[in-house]
């Protein structure tokens, strides 16, 4: 008697969209930062989650500026310091020009504030 054939099963609505967001991770990115092109991972990465740890632990500035580097990356995270400081970005405007790159980073994620 021959082996039984597995059925096929149908894809579930959730491994769908798992398998829409692996199409996606080839799909390299950049943003603009003052003039200074950032490039950035194909998929957030997962220390991500720390920082927001970090942040939601009353840790602002510091999961913050960690969210940024685990975002671009150790180098382009001085290439931007050194942007902040060559344009003389003061320090009462920095926590603004950051937050907008973040939120720019986010929303070419597919990802905005709240989700």
């Amino acid at each position: 008697m021959p082996a039984a054939k597995p059925k096929a099963r149908k894809a579930t609505p959730r491994k769908k969209g798992v398998a829409a967001r692996a199409e996606k991770k080839g799909d390299a990115k950049t943003v603009d930062f003052r003039g200074l092109e950032l490039k950035l991972p194909a998929t957030l990465p997962g220390t991500l989650i720390f920082d927001f740890a970090d942040i939601e632990s009353g840790n602002e500035l510091r999961g913050t500026m960690e969210f940024l580097k685990s975002l671009v990356g150790a180098e382009q995270y001085q290439a931007i310091r050194n942007k902040v400081a060559e344009e003389g970005i003061s320090f009462e405007d920095v926590e603004g020009a950051l937050q907008g790159l973040i939120e720019e980073i986010l929303d070419s994620s597919g990802l905005s504030q709240g989700e």
